[in-house]
Protein backbone atom coordinates (compact mmCIF):
# COMPACT_ATOMS: atom_id res chain seq x y z
CA UNK A 1 0.00 0.00 0.00
CA UNK A 2 2.68 2.81 1.54
CA UNK A 3 4.97 2.06 -1.99
CA UNK A 4 2.02 2.12 -4.33
CA UNK A 5 0.59 5.18 -3.06
CA UNK A 6 4.23 6.81 -2.87
CA UNK A 7 4.37 5.91 -6.72
CA UNK A 8 1.14 7.59 -7.57
CA UNK A 9 2.29 10.52 -5.52
CA UNK A 10 5.46 10.55 -7.44
CA UNK A 11 3.86 10.13 -10.95
CA UNK A 12 1.44 13.05 -10.23
CA UNK A 13 4.20 15.42 -8.89
CA UNK A 14 6.01 14.21 -11.93
CA UNK A 15 3.32 15.02 -14.09
CA UNK A 16 2.78 18.63 -12.76
CA UNK A 17 6.42 19.49 -13.42
CA UNK A 18 7.01 18.85 -16.86
CA UNK A 19 4.60 21.75 -16.57
CA UNK A 20 5.38 25.23 -16.92
CA UNK A 21 6.34 26.46 -13.45
CA UNK A 22 8.07 28.94 -11.65
CA UNK A 23 11.92 28.15 -10.52
CA UNK A 24 11.04 28.12 -6.69
CA UNK A 25 7.77 25.60 -7.59
CA UNK A 26 10.14 23.62 -9.94
CA UNK A 27 12.55 23.68 -6.43
CA UNK A 28 10.08 22.26 -4.28
CA UNK A 29 8.42 19.54 -6.48
CA UNK A 30 11.88 18.38 -6.57
CA UNK A 31 12.21 18.50 -2.85
CA UNK A 32 8.82 16.31 -2.65
CA UNK A 33 10.07 13.80 -5.42
CA UNK A 34 12.97 13.19 -3.24
CA UNK A 35 10.91 12.24 0.07
CA UNK A 36 9.25 9.64 -1.88
CA UNK A 37 11.56 8.33 -3.67
CA UNK A 38 13.00 7.80 0.02
CA UNK A 39 10.03 6.67 1.25
CA UNK A 40 9.71 4.00 -1.28
CA UNK A 41 13.22 2.69 -0.60
CA UNK A 42 12.54 2.58 2.88
CA UNK A 43 9.53 0.52 2.74
CA UNK A 44 11.24 -1.51 0.46
CA UNK A 45 14.25 -1.93 3.12
CA UNK A 46 12.21 -2.53 5.83
CA UNK A 47 9.97 -5.60 3.67
CA UNK A 48 13.60 -7.00 2.94
CA UNK A 49 14.60 -6.83 6.36
CA UNK A 50 11.51 -8.76 7.71
CA UNK A 51 12.09 -11.44 5.22
CA UNK A 52 15.70 -12.03 6.04
CA UNK A 53 15.86 -11.81 9.60
CA UNK A 54 11.60 -12.77 10.30
CA UNK A 55 12.76 -12.16 14.69
CA UNK A 56 14.08 -8.50 14.28
CA UNK A 57 10.15 -7.07 13.57
CA UNK A 58 7.37 -8.23 15.63
CA UNK A 59 4.85 -8.11 12.66
CA UNK A 60 7.52 -9.82 10.70
CA UNK A 61 7.94 -13.27 12.66
CA UNK A 62 5.53 -14.95 9.21
CA UNK A 63 6.58 -12.56 6.50
CA UNK A 64 7.38 -15.58 4.15
CA UNK A 65 3.41 -16.56 4.63
CA UNK A 66 2.23 -12.59 4.37
CA UNK A 67 4.26 -12.81 1.41
CA UNK A 68 2.55 -15.87 -0.37
CA UNK A 69 -0.82 -14.48 1.08
CA UNK A 70 -0.41 -11.34 -1.03
CA UNK A 71 0.78 -13.06 -3.80
CA UNK A 72 -2.02 -15.45 -3.85
CA UNK A 73 -4.52 -12.06 -4.02
CA UNK A 74 -2.92 -10.40 -6.83
CA UNK A 75 -5.77 -11.87 -9.09
CA UNK A 76 -8.74 -10.64 -7.20
CA UNK A 77 -7.57 -6.51 -7.49
CA UNK A 78 -4.35 -7.05 -9.73
CA UNK A 79 -3.96 -3.24 -9.93
CA UNK A 80 -3.98 -3.27 -5.98
CA UNK A 81 -1.52 -5.90 -5.65
CA UNK A 82 1.98 -5.92 -4.69
CA UNK A 83 3.45 -7.16 -8.11
CA UNK A 84 1.57 -4.01 -9.80
CA UNK A 85 4.23 -2.00 -11.91
CA UNK A 86 2.94 1.93 -10.89
CA UNK A 87 5.82 3.72 -12.53
CA UNK A 88 6.58 0.77 -15.43
CA UNK A 89 7.83 -2.52 -16.25
CA UNK A 90 9.70 -3.48 -13.13
CA UNK A 91 8.70 -1.18 -10.46
CA UNK A 92 6.36 -2.87 -8.54
CA UNK A 93 6.84 -3.40 -4.24
CA UNK A 94 7.25 -7.16 -5.04
CA UNK A 95 9.79 -6.89 -7.46
CA UNK A 96 11.68 -4.12 -5.52
CA UNK A 97 11.56 -6.71 -2.52
CA UNK A 98 13.18 -9.39 -4.70
CA UNK A 99 15.99 -7.51 -6.37
CA UNK A 100 17.09 -6.17 -2.62
CA UNK A 101 17.15 -8.90 -0.93
CA UNK A 102 19.48 -10.13 -3.91
CA UNK A 103 21.54 -8.00 -3.43
CA UNK A 104 22.58 -8.07 0.11
CA UNK A 105 22.60 -11.57 0.10
CA UNK A 106 21.36 -14.04 -2.51
CA UNK A 107 21.25 -17.35 -0.56
CA UNK A 108 19.12 -15.65 2.18
CA UNK A 109 16.89 -14.41 -1.13
CA UNK A 110 16.67 -18.27 -2.48
CA UNK A 111 16.30 -19.20 1.14
CA UNK A 112 13.16 -16.77 1.30
CA UNK A 113 11.74 -17.85 -2.07
CA UNK A 114 11.92 -21.18 -0.88
CA UNK A 115 9.72 -20.91 2.26
CA UNK A 116 7.39 -18.66 0.32
CA UNK A 117 7.12 -22.00 -2.29
CA UNK A 118 6.53 -24.14 0.46
CA UNK A 119 3.43 -22.30 2.10
CA UNK A 120 1.89 -22.01 -0.96
CA UNK A 121 2.66 -25.46 -2.16
CA UNK A 122 1.51 -27.13 1.03
CA UNK A 123 -2.03 -24.92 0.52
CA UNK A 124 -1.98 -26.82 -2.74
CA UNK A 125 -1.66 -30.18 -1.45
CA UNK A 126 -4.92 -29.79 0.48
CA UNK A 127 -6.81 -28.97 -2.81
CA UNK A 128 -8.36 -31.94 -5.05
CA UNK A 129 -9.85 -29.53 -7.55
CA UNK A 130 -11.17 -27.05 -8.87
CA UNK A 131 -14.13 -27.03 -7.27
CA UNK A 132 -12.58 -27.02 -4.07
CA UNK A 133 -12.30 -24.20 -1.70
CA UNK A 134 -9.46 -24.87 -0.15
CA UNK A 135 -8.24 -25.05 3.30
CA UNK A 136 -8.30 -21.70 5.90
CA UNK A 137 -5.03 -22.63 7.24
CA UNK A 138 -1.78 -21.43 5.83
CA UNK A 139 -1.97 -19.25 2.09
CA UNK A 140 -5.29 -20.56 2.07
CA UNK A 141 -7.32 -20.06 -1.40
CA UNK A 142 -8.45 -22.10 -4.25
CA UNK A 143 -6.11 -23.63 -6.98
CA UNK A 144 -6.38 -20.17 -8.89
CA UNK A 145 -5.15 -17.73 -6.36
CA UNK A 146 -2.74 -21.05 -5.52
CA UNK A 147 -1.58 -20.50 -8.88
CA UNK A 148 -1.71 -17.43 -9.01
CA UNK A 149 0.77 -17.09 -6.68
CA UNK A 150 3.20 -19.08 -8.35
CA UNK A 151 2.72 -17.51 -11.90
CA UNK A 152 3.14 -13.60 -9.07
CA UNK A 153 6.05 -14.71 -7.92
CA UNK A 154 7.98 -15.36 -11.32
CA UNK A 155 7.42 -12.07 -12.03
CA UNK A 156 10.82 -11.63 -10.71
CA UNK A 157 13.17 -13.47 -13.06
CA UNK A 158 15.51 -14.22 -9.80
CA UNK A 159 12.65 -15.29 -7.98
CA UNK A 160 11.48 -17.78 -10.53
CA UNK A 161 15.06 -19.19 -11.02
CA UNK A 162 14.74 -19.92 -7.24
CA UNK A 163 11.75 -21.76 -7.36
CA UNK A 164 12.83 -24.18 -9.99
CA UNK A 165 16.02 -24.79 -7.98
CA UNK A 166 13.90 -25.91 -5.26
CA UNK A 167 14.22 -29.57 -3.74
CA UNK A 168 10.33 -30.29 -4.62
CA UNK A 169 10.57 -28.81 -8.52
CA UNK A 170 12.29 -31.98 -9.38
CA UNK A 171 11.71 -35.73 -8.36
CA UNK A 172 14.80 -37.18 -6.81
CA UNK A 173 17.48 -38.36 -9.55
CA UNK A 174 17.31 -42.12 -10.86
CA UNK A 175 19.30 -44.97 -8.78
CA UNK A 176 19.77 -42.51 -5.68
CA UNK A 177 18.80 -43.95 -2.44
CA UNK A 178 15.91 -41.01 -1.83
CA UNK A 179 14.32 -42.20 -5.51
CA UNK A 180 14.06 -45.70 -3.96
CA UNK A 181 11.99 -44.40 -0.79
CA UNK A 182 8.53 -45.27 -0.39
CA UNK A 183 5.92 -42.29 0.64
CA UNK A 184 2.79 -43.72 2.55
CA UNK A 185 0.23 -40.86 2.12
CA UNK A 186 -2.18 -40.08 4.95
CA UNK A 187 -5.76 -40.77 5.01
CA UNK A 188 -7.62 -37.33 4.13
CA UNK A 189 -9.78 -36.75 8.27
CA UNK A 190 -12.81 -35.09 8.55
CA UNK A 191 -11.92 -31.63 10.10
CA UNK A 192 -13.45 -30.41 13.05
CA UNK A 193 -16.80 -28.11 12.20
CA UNK A 194 -16.54 -29.24 8.45
CA UNK A 195 -19.74 -28.50 6.21
CA UNK A 196 -21.99 -31.34 4.77
CA UNK A 197 -20.14 -30.43 1.17
CA UNK A 198 -16.27 -30.82 3.16
CA UNK A 199 -17.57 -33.84 4.28
CA UNK A 200 -19.02 -35.33 1.18
CA UNK A 201 -15.85 -34.66 -0.78
CA UNK A 202 -13.85 -36.00 1.76
CA UNK A 203 -15.73 -39.04 1.89
CA UNK A 204 -15.44 -39.21 -1.84
CA UNK A 205 -11.91 -38.64 -1.52
CA UNK A 206 -11.60 -41.53 0.73
CA UNK A 207 -13.83 -43.71 -1.81
CA UNK A 208 -11.63 -43.39 -4.62
CA UNK A 209 -9.75 -45.37 -6.79
CA UNK A 210 -6.88 -47.21 -4.24
CA UNK A 211 -3.55 -46.08 -5.56
CA UNK A 212 -4.80 -42.49 -4.32
CA UNK A 213 -3.52 -43.75 -1.04
CA UNK A 214 -1.79 -46.40 -1.97
CA UNK A 215 2.91 -46.20 -1.25
CA UNK A 216 4.67 -44.42 -3.82
CA UNK A 217 8.35 -44.23 -4.60
CA UNK A 218 9.76 -40.69 -4.08
CA UNK A 219 10.66 -40.73 -7.94
CA UNK A 220 7.27 -42.31 -9.62
CA UNK A 221 4.21 -40.83 -11.71
CA UNK A 222 2.69 -40.21 -8.28
CA UNK A 223 5.29 -38.50 -6.57
CA UNK A 224 5.56 -36.02 -9.42
CA UNK A 225 1.57 -35.01 -8.99
CA UNK A 226 1.64 -35.25 -5.64
CA UNK A 227 5.38 -33.53 -4.41
CA UNK A 228 6.77 -31.40 -6.95
CA UNK A 229 5.53 -27.43 -7.51
CA UNK A 230 4.28 -28.44 -11.33
CA UNK A 231 2.77 -31.63 -10.00
CA UNK A 232 0.87 -29.93 -7.92
CA UNK A 233 -0.40 -27.00 -9.96
CA UNK A 234 -1.12 -28.87 -13.39
CA UNK A 235 -3.02 -31.91 -11.59
CA UNK A 236 -5.67 -29.94 -10.65
CA UNK A 237 -9.02 -30.01 -12.85
CA UNK A 238 -12.75 -30.69 -12.58
CA UNK A 239 -13.76 -34.31 -11.76
CA UNK A 240 -17.27 -35.15 -12.90
CA UNK A 241 -17.42 -37.29 -9.27
CA UNK A 242 -17.22 -33.78 -7.77
CA UNK A 243 -20.35 -32.84 -5.44
CA UNK A 244 -20.33 -29.45 -6.84
CA UNK A 245 -20.62 -31.00 -10.25
CA UNK A 246 -23.62 -33.45 -9.26
CA UNK A 247 -25.83 -30.95 -7.56
CA UNK A 248 -25.42 -28.28 -10.55
CA UNK A 249 -26.83 -31.25 -12.53
CA UNK A 250 -29.26 -32.54 -10.07
CA UNK A 251 -33.02 -32.82 -11.32
CA UNK A 252 -31.80 -32.94 -15.65
CA UNK A 253 -35.98 -33.58 -16.42
CA UNK A 254 -36.48 -30.25 -15.02
CA UNK A 255 -33.69 -28.37 -16.61
CA UNK A 256 -33.48 -26.64 -20.34
CA UNK A 257 -31.30 -27.23 -22.75
CA UNK A 258 -30.05 -23.76 -22.64
CA UNK A 259 -29.79 -24.12 -18.46
CA UNK A 260 -27.66 -27.40 -19.30
CA UNK A 261 -25.34 -25.46 -21.94
CA UNK A 262 -25.09 -22.61 -19.70
CA UNK A 263 -23.78 -24.52 -16.46
CA UNK A 264 -21.30 -26.45 -19.01
CA UNK A 265 -19.73 -23.52 -20.21
CA UNK A 266 -19.30 -22.27 -16.66
CA UNK A 267 -17.06 -25.17 -15.59
CA UNK A 268 -15.14 -24.94 -19.11
CA UNK A 269 -14.29 -21.24 -18.79
CA UNK A 270 -13.22 -21.87 -15.08
CA UNK A 271 -11.20 -24.64 -16.52
CA UNK A 272 -9.78 -22.52 -19.16
CA UNK A 273 -8.86 -19.34 -16.93
CA UNK A 274 -6.92 -21.93 -14.48
CA UNK A 275 -5.48 -23.51 -17.75
CA UNK A 276 -4.48 -19.94 -18.80
CA UNK A 277 -2.67 -19.30 -15.35
CA UNK A 278 -0.02 -22.45 -15.98
CA UNK A 279 1.29 -21.76 -19.22
CA UNK A 280 1.60 -18.47 -18.01
CA UNK A 281 3.38 -19.97 -15.04
CA UNK A 282 5.32 -22.21 -17.24
CA UNK A 283 6.13 -19.29 -19.88
CA UNK A 284 7.50 -17.41 -16.97
CA UNK A 285 9.63 -20.65 -15.88
CA UNK A 286 11.27 -21.04 -19.26
CA UNK A 287 12.20 -17.84 -20.02
CA UNK A 288 13.39 -16.87 -16.83
CA UNK A 289 16.77 -18.56 -17.87
CA UNK A 290 18.54 -20.96 -19.09
CA UNK A 291 18.63 -23.26 -15.62
CA UNK A 292 15.13 -22.38 -14.84
CA UNK A 293 14.53 -23.41 -18.13
CA UNK A 294 16.62 -26.78 -18.32
CA UNK A 295 14.99 -27.70 -14.87
CA UNK A 296 10.89 -27.52 -16.89
CA UNK A 297 12.69 -29.35 -19.77
CA UNK A 298 13.71 -32.31 -16.91
CA UNK A 299 10.18 -32.02 -14.98
CA UNK A 300 8.44 -33.12 -18.55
Amino acid sequence: GCHKRAGEEWKELRSQGNKKTKKNEDNHLEELCGILEEIRSQVVSYAASSLMVPDLFELGNDAPLQLAKCLSTTSTDPTSSITFDVLGKNTSFYFSVCEELHSQDAESFATVIGDVVKHITDSLSKVASLLDEGSNEGVGGNGLFLASALRELCTNKKAAVSLAKTPSFLVPAANTPLAAERVQPPLPQVPPGASQQQMALIRMMQSMRDQASAPYLRRSGPAMEKDTVLGLVLRLGVPAEHPSMASSFSNPATRTRKDVSQITDGFRRQLELYQGKCNELVKALVVAGAESRQRVRSFL
